[in-house]
């Protein structure tokens, strides 16, 4: 059902972060290194363990069937970064969570998701002469949809690079493709591509826009290129354009041009190469226009021109109105989010914005939300947990903004969602928000500590002046008798009896103070991965295992399965299995496993499941397999793994969560 509301305030407002979506893809391969580069900070511990060297490898992996998974995806389709209008009148909204398309007449929409035939999430979009979409993959190059079926184009056809940035549509039915490494022309038969070498002003592509005349236009971070078939031409801040950052580029019917400029750095700053804001080019001259003649914010993210040539703006502070003569600004107060991300005309002649928290329309006297309902909150899932009463909570954050990323906690009880918003009752000391203890109970943290929530009410909140080692905790482990352990990141591993609190750090014999994964063994010890190797305790010894017992890497996971095998997985140096005697780093002949192993988990038949930078890998004790694009999975960074009472399985991925069962 659609739904519909005229007051915006009513949306989520925990969806209303500072994101650039346009460069998403940049920004996830640069946390990943960003995170490397934290946790190699490690403590020099006090090792007491005796050495126990790594042997060489397992046997290589041999080719086994994969077995089937039967698979649900759940997403957050609301954070919408792309929109066209098909030849139909239909909106299509892309985005991190996948690709929608809004039946506007009939008040429904349709979803599209890997299980519904769209491989990646999908962003950005446009439509083609002959009525074909065409969408970004989300680094895996772009998709043609006819309606009913689904192509892929990559590096490996001629496009230029897999990233693609954004998609024009020419008059004569042929496409243009801004990607990361330059821009590649298709005519349907044949792919060109243009880069610094041909005149191009720079190789990494923000924005694209054919003019009446023909003519390709191209935003780049160090200016406009023009391009008239033959000749590349660019100009920047030397000629009049506001800011050599150009996020958006937009063809008036009338020939002219619109520029959005950003500015530079993480926050978009202005100068010394400009000031920002929305710069008009005639062919001859250029007017530049800023918060001082009434533009809502000088940093603009899109751009759009309706019939009238009045054109609109989408800012991060609203959305501007300019008829040539007088602007007029909407904000909050009238019923619109402030985050825009994209902004397109629509038949009924009104604009139709793209935002962090679903789509706003105006239809010429009050704005009008569109967004579904019952979803998870965000599409990054960076932890999931299972409580006593079989729901699920989910860890998510999507998008980097100014002061950087987003948090919240969505819980889902097989039928509806319900999100916990991070500076409600939720507090982000750490990227961490929640963590599910092993006794099924979340623990979150919230303003001034850390408190168990027994599904209607919260506990006593614990601080670090009851004893816990620090609010930054990264894990959480329950012993059967009750005793809690609260790993920290940067500060050791507190232990709470339900009394009273001790914390252990690397002078007691603790590996690193940077704790990152904990496991309960059969026999009742614990296991910590953490950034300098593993450490074992139990309940008296300490004993670090690291570069004396052959192990390199700093950890991330850490499972010890049923047979009693510790498995420790790392972000750089892959995977290593601990039999109680030997360690031995796994092999990786054919790339499935990657190095960066983000989570590992034991399934219901003894299975083990690893989530990698590289897909979902299952080993079943003899051979690995790997789960990728090609069987369905949404997104290739598996950041977490849970198993449900019933064996089923869920992932936590980078575009929402993905939900499967193993077939017989």
């Amino acid at each position: 059902m659609l739904h519909r509301i005229t007051c915006w305030a009513t949306i989520n407002q925990s969806e209303r972060s500072v994101c650039d979506m346009q460069r998403i893809a940049i920004l996830l391969v640069s946390l990943l290194m960003l995170t490397s580069c934290i946790t190699g900070a490690v403590d020099q511990p006090l090792t007491t363990s005796t050495p126990i060297q790594v042997t060489s490898s397992d046997p290589a992996p041999t080719a086994v069937t994969k077995p089937e998974l039967a698979c649900t995806l759940y997403t957050n389709a609301n954070r919408v970064s792309s929109m066209t209008f098909d030849t139909q009148g239909n909106l299509w909204a892309a985005g991190s969570g996948g690709v929608v398309r809004w039946d506007i007449a009939e008040g429904s929409y349709s979803q599209y998701t890997p299980p519904q035939g769209m491989p990646q999430a999908g962003a950005p979009v446009a439509v083609a002469s002959d009525g074909a979409l065409w969408f970004g993959a989300a680094g895996r190059g772009v998709y043609r949809f006819d309606g009913a079926s689904w192509l892929l184009y990559t590096a490996d056809d001629g496009l230029a690079s897999d990233l693609v940035s954004d998609i024009a549509s020419a008059t004569d039915g042929s496409l243009w493709f801004g990607t990361t490494n330059g821009i590649s022309h298709f005519d349907d038969n044949e792919w060109t591509t243009y880069t610094v070498a041909d005149g191009l002003a720079d190789s990494v592509i923000h924005a694209l826009a054919v003019s009446a005349d023909g003519n390709l236009w191209v935003g780049t971070d160090k200016g406009v290129s023009q391009f008239d078939g033959e000749t590349w031409t660019t100009y920047t801040v030397k000629d009049g354009l506001a800011n050599d950052n150009v996020d958006t580029v937009t063809a008036a019917a009338d020939g002219t041009l619109w520029f959005g400029t950003v500015g530079y750095g993480y926050a978009g700053s202005c100068g010394p190469e400009g000031g920002c804001g929305v710069s008009h080019f005639d062919g001859e001259s250029w007017i530049t226009y800023t918060r001082a003649d009434g533009l809502a914010r000088d940093r603009v993210q899109a751009i759009a021109v309706d019939a009238d040539s009045e054109v609109w703006f989408g800012t991060w502070g609203g959305v501007s109105h300019f008829d040539g003569q007088s602007w007029t600004t909407h904000t909050m107060s009238d019923g619109l989010s402030n985050v825009v991300n994209s902004l397109v005309i629509g038949p009924d002649g009104y604009p139709w914005i793209g935002t962090q928290g679903g789509i706003s329309h105006f239809d010429g006297e009050k704005w009008n939300a569109y967004f579904i309902a019952n979803s998870l909150a965000q599409n990054r899932v960076s932890s999931i947990g299972v409580t006593d009463d079989g729901a699920l909570w989910f860890e998510v954050g999507d998008g980097a903004g100014v002061a950087g990323w987003t948090w919240a906690v969505s819980r889902f009880d097989g039928e509806s969602w319900t999100t916990f918003l991070v500076g409600d009752e939720l507090k982000s000391d750490w990227s961490q928000s929640f963590v599910v203890a092993n006794d099924g109970a979340p623990w979150f943290q919230r303003p001034g500590g850390i408190s168990r929530f027994d599904g209607e009410s919260w506990g006593t909140t614990y601080t670090v002046d009851d004893g816990l080692a620090s609010l930054a905790v990264k894990a959480v482990a329950a012993e059967p008798n009750g005793t809690l352990w609260f790993g920290t990141y940067g500060n050791g591993v507190s232990r709470f009896d339900g009394e009273s609190w001790t914390t252990y750090t690397v002078n007691d014999g603790l590996t690193s103070n940077y704790v990152s994964d904990i496991a309960l063994a059969p026999d009742g010890t614990l296991w910590l991965a953490t950034a300098n190797g593993v450490s074992h305790f139990d309940d008296e010894l300490w004993v670090a295992y690291n570069n004396d017992a052959g192990i390199v890497g700093n950890g991330a996971a850490i499972e010890v399965t049923s047979d009693g095998t510790v498995w420790y997985g790392t972000l750089g140096q892959g995977l290593y299995r601990f039999d109680g005697k030997t360690w031995t780093k796994s092999t990786n002949p054919d790339g499935s496993l990657g190095d960066f192993v983000n989570a590992i988990k034991e399934g219901p038949d003894g299975t083990l499941w690893l989530g990698t930078t590289h897909g979902l890998s299952r080993f079943d004790g003899q051979s690995w397999t790997t789960y990728d694009a090609r069987d369905g999975l949404p997104c290739r960074m598996v950041e977490s793994i849970a198993v449900e009472s019933d064996g089923t399985l869920w992932f936590g991925t980078c575009a929402g969560a993905w939900h499967c069962q193993q077939m017989d």
